[in-house]
């Protein structure tokens, strides 16, 4: 198998990845039980960022003042993502867009300053384990949902009406990741349009948690939430961010984008602090990424589309008895591996010592996310990211194959 890449991506290799000193592979030790580590964990590519950001950040560090942001380039950062949206068929004014550090601090301001305290929390689940663990100050309750996972019926991951409803009764705040995270389903215009009107119905404001926009794959096409109808937009509050799409998770800049009469001004009352929190480096990143990132772009969505190829015939030939399916957005794999030959055997580890995905580091090396984190809906899953180099990404699956789908395959 060639394990060729794009130069415009960097080098993927392990060696040249663990020497980059980035996070995801500084993070852990450089061997677990005899094992050398391969990390899939956290929701980052090991591609290289394009060149004109790294252009326009080092011409900004050179030339400008060094500051708190300046209103220009806070306008501009509006402007460009006021574009974006109306490129996928949502148009807001550039001052309705509000930036913020990142989508979590968003998810946090906007339960308290939006919602009644006390009110619940819907989460459609699995769900990004930051969601899951996140506790608010005034104890919010939670409430799970959980996705109704592709059968020999149907070929998508589907939304459980009947709980979603019995959930929202009470009103409070529904999470609506989309892409979703950790499933990689693409939310379809009718399942937001039915989702608007239950909010409608019981008095919910949703928070439209849109990160991973960007990384959809051929054959499906993201709808912003708020754009779907007028009832939609009443409803929701946007959070995207370009970090995840463009390889810049350190930038440190995303957003807010109102969408109901009022929002903006609650906001400017109660909110507008959070602003402050923003790095001008994420403007400048931002900004530099939209206008003239599409060459480079183009090039990593067409590896992922490879990996994402190679992952399908990767897990077929060494992980017989996982479930698996390919993912619609996102650079991050689901994988089933409870009807694995070996997974009663690692599973007996887990509740003494470790994670399933503990227990798949100390048996290969491989960390990657535990699907229990993500809600009880995904025991006995891990999630893996691969927005990496072939030749990493065939390591990972064969070494989850030794350990799951072979003979022998002991710590």
């Amino acid at each position: 198998m060639s394990f060729d890449t794009p130069a415009i991506l960097g080098d993927l290799s392990p060696a040249a990845l663990r020497a980059s000193g980035s996070m995801k592979w500084s993070m852990y030790p450089e061997h677990i039980n005899g094992h050398e580590t391969i990390p899939c964990f956290v929701a980052e590519m090991d591609f290289a960022p394009a060149g004109n950001i790294r252009r326009a950040l080092k011409h900004w560090a050179e030339h400008a003042p060094l500051g708190y942001r300046p209103p220009g380039l806070v306008q501009n950062f509006q402007q460009v993502i006021a574009e974006h949206y109306r490129d996928l068929g949502l148009t807001v004014d550039h001052d309705a867009i509000r930036p913020i550090s990142d989508v979590m601090t968003a998810y946090d301001a906007v339960a308290r300053i939006f919602t009644a305290p006390g009110t619940p929390i819907t989460l459609l689940t699995p769900a990004y384990m930051n969601f899951i663990q996140h506790i608010f100050e005034d104890q919010r309750p939670v409430r799970n949902v959980s996705m109704l996972a592709p059968d020999a019926l149907h070929q998508q991951w589907r939304i459980d009406w009947e709980r979603l409803e019995q959930a929202l009764a009470d009103g409070g705040l529904l999470v609506l990741v989309n892409p979703h995270n950790p499933i990689g389903k693409v939310y379809n215009r009718t399942e937001l349009e039915q989702i608007a009107e239950l909010a409608r119905q019981y008095n919910v404001r949703v928070f439209a948690d849109e990160i991973h926009e960007p990384l959809v794959f051929d054959g499906h096409s993201h709808v912003p939430f708020a754009s779907v109808s007028a009832t939609a937009a009443e409803c929701a509050i946007t959070a995207w961010s370009c970090t995840k799409g463009f390889s810049v998770p350190g930038a440190k800049a995303a957003c807010l984008i109102f969408t109901r009469d009022g929002d903006q001004r609650r906001w400017q009352e109660f909110g507008q602090h959070f602003e402050m929190g923003t790095a001008s480096s994420g403007y400048v990143a931002t900004i530099s990424a939209l206008k003239d990132g599409s060459e480079w772009f183009r090039v990593a969505m067409d590896q992922l589309e490879q990996n994402r190829k190679q992952l399908t015939q990767l897990v077929d030939t060494y992980l017989p008895g996982a479930v698996y399916t390919p993912p619609e957005a996102t650079y991050l794999a689901w994988i089933d591996l409870r009807s694995t030959p070996n997974y009663e055997a690692v599973v007996a580890d887990v509740p003494q010592r470790y994670s399933l995905a503990e227990a798949t580091a100390q048996r290969c090396g491989v960390i990657a996310t535990d699907g229990a984190a993500t809600g009880d809906v995904g025991e006995g899953h891990l999630r893996i990211n691969f927005a990496t180099g072939p030749e990493i990404l065939d390591m990972i699956i064969d070494r989850l194959g030794s350990v799951f789908s072979r003979q022998n395959s002991g710590p």
